[in-house]
């Protein structure tokens, strides 16, 4: 009797710990141990050996946008410092594509238990994103901003902006009705508004279907174009090239 008891504490012991990391996003592969000497903003620090990390996973709100900071990009901040100071080291796995075009260091930072990123993205301090091919744990960070969507929490407290409102590049999540789709050899367009081109492989026609009218919700970073088109040009002003399937909801 003595030992079945020990078995059922045990084997409950393994579950609750089982499920306690079911919603753990935990990367895997090659990692050190690092310091962080200062943090930039919501998604990027700088490291006591010189090297810039740039968080996977994540987008805060950009803290030096013109002409002031987005709202929640100085708490996003302030957290990811405030967690940096009580933890001290941390583990830093690299990304499948270990750099960016701007030379910094792509990588999770771990904290034993759970990613940076994830923290962010549980707090509604920033947006899960999917930038192939470092999305080893895409499906789980994106899960992971379910709670504080339904919530209305941070970045989740104000209305999704709309397409037909655009007027200046960078990140952004937006929503509209497809008013026109176009095809090329690589690419499908999916005009929204009639404002925005958002631009995906053709590839992904093979799974997902769009039609005219279609309510569609993006995230990604849109590119200004204005300065670049001829007048009377047919082109959007604005362009949204999306990197992963994840970024579409229809």
């Amino acid at each position: 009797m003595q030992n079945i008891k020990k078995a059922l504490i045990a084997s409950a012991f393994f579950i609750a710990c089982q499920s306690a990391l079911a919603g753990s996003c935990t990367p895997q592969g090659a990692s050190e141990s690092v310091s962080v000497a200062k943090v930039v903003d919501g998604d990027t620090v700088h490291l006591t050996d010189g090297r810039k990390v740039r968080l996977i996973g994540v987008n805060t709100p950009e803290l030096f946008s013109k002409p002031r900071a987005e709202e929640g990009a100085l708490q996003a901040k302030r957290l990811l410092q405030t967690w940096i100071q009580e933890l001290g080291s941390l583990q830093l796995y690299f990304g499948r594509e270990p750099k960016d075009r701007y030379g910094r260091v792509l990588g999770y930072l771990y904290d034993g238990t759970q990613t940076l990123s994830q923290r962010l993205i549980q707090e509604g301090l920033g947006w899960a994103i999917s930038v192939p091919p470092n999305d080893r744990l895409a499906d789980c960070l994106f899960s992971a901003e379910k709670r504080p969507r339904s919530l209305g929490k941070g970045v989740w407290s104000k209305r999704i902006a709309a397409a037909k409102d655009i007027d200046k590049g960078g990140f952004n999540l937006v929503s509209g009705r497809i008013t026109k789709i176009d095809l090329t050899k690589k690419y499908i367009y999916l005009e929204l508004d009639d404002r925005l081109a958002v631009r995906i492989p053709r590839e992904w026609s093979k799974s997902l279907t769009f039609s005219l009218g279609d309510s569609l919700e993006v995230r990604g970073w849109i590119l200004d174009r204005r300065d670049s088109l001829t007048p009377g040009s047919s082109y959007k002003p604005f362009l949204l090239p999306v990197s992963d399937k994840r970024h579409i909801k229809l």
